[in-house]
């Protein structure tokens, strides 16, 4: 059973590092969406109590900053923006913060939430850096039975990871 938070609490919250904590998680956004399924994790993370550390994920910051687990949502999006000079820009940098992860073996797990972008911008930049989230990432998280065997079907790999 979980515990209440603690309004006055700032476990769960982004940027508290003077905080003691025993769970450091980085996701990939955490707290930059509308998204109902991606809002409960966090609150349910948050609501461990004061041993746990949610991040946002930011490009420009934290090159070297340990976490203990990061979580990708939507890995679609380093190859979504419509300039192809920014999209390969922004996935150089997500791939090459993936493979310092598993360089570091910081596990990486993937919510599954879409399979491919809805808009395909850049299909074959996409398909890249998903190669590289198969290469970094140790689990995965579904959010329905049948969206697991979906995921396994279109991605054989997935099948070897809890």
């Amino acid at each position: 059973m979980t515990q209440p938070v603690d309004p006055t609490s700032r476990a769960g919250q982004v940027g508290q590092a003077d905080v003691p904590c025993d769970l450091r998680m980085l996701a990939w956004p955490a707290r930059r969406t509308d998204n109902v399924q991606l809002r409960s994790l966090v609150e349910q993370m948050a609501a461990l109590g004061e041993g746990v550390e949610i991040e946002d994920f930011d490009l420009r910051r934290d090159w070297f900053r340990s976490h203990d687990v990061v979580n990708v949502n939507w890995p679609e999006m380093a190859a979504e923006p419509a300039n192809l000079l920014t999209a390969v820009a922004k996935s150089f940098l997500v791939v090459l913060r993936m493979l310092l992860w598993r360089l570091r073996r910081v596990p990486v797990v993937w919510t599954v939430h879409n399979l491919r972008s809805h808009e395909q911008r850049h299909p074959r930049l996409e398909q890249l850096v998903r190669k590289v989230l198969f290469i970094a990432c140790r689990g995965t998280i579904h959010l329905s039975h049948s969206g697991r065997v979906q995921a396994e079907l279109t991605y054989p790999e997935l099948k070897r990871w809890p």
